[in-house]
């Protein structure tokens, strides 16, 4: 469970979104969601509307086909890694 929720609080950094936006956005008060995304036991429907809140689906995946799908997925999640710190370190034309 750790995984999934550390994934969607990557997801919100990324998007910039406080915990109380998040929140306003689950119709759930800020330290319940800080309850959750700091190690807590959401119900399936609680991640299935966290996902949709920030713009992502759940999906369920044979464990056959898990190593398959991760060789697919690593490499582009490193890649969008490399370009955003890229982007931190890019000098702009105008400074």
């Amino acid at each position: 469970m750790s995984e999934i929720l550390q994934e969607f609080k990557r997801r919100r950094v990324d998007l910039g979104l406080s915990q109380t936006e998040m929140a306003k956005r689950l119709n759930i008060s800020q330290s319940q969601y800080q309850k959750i995304e700091s190690g807590g036991n959401p119900s399936l429907k609680t991640l299935t509307s966290m996902a949709m809140a920030l713009n992502m689906k759940l999906l369920l995946v044979p464990l056959e086909k898990l190593t398959e799908i991760d060789h697919v997925i690593k490499p582009l999640t490193r890649v969008k890694r490399l370009k955003s710190l890229l982007e931190q370190f890019e000098v702009k034309e105008n400074e």
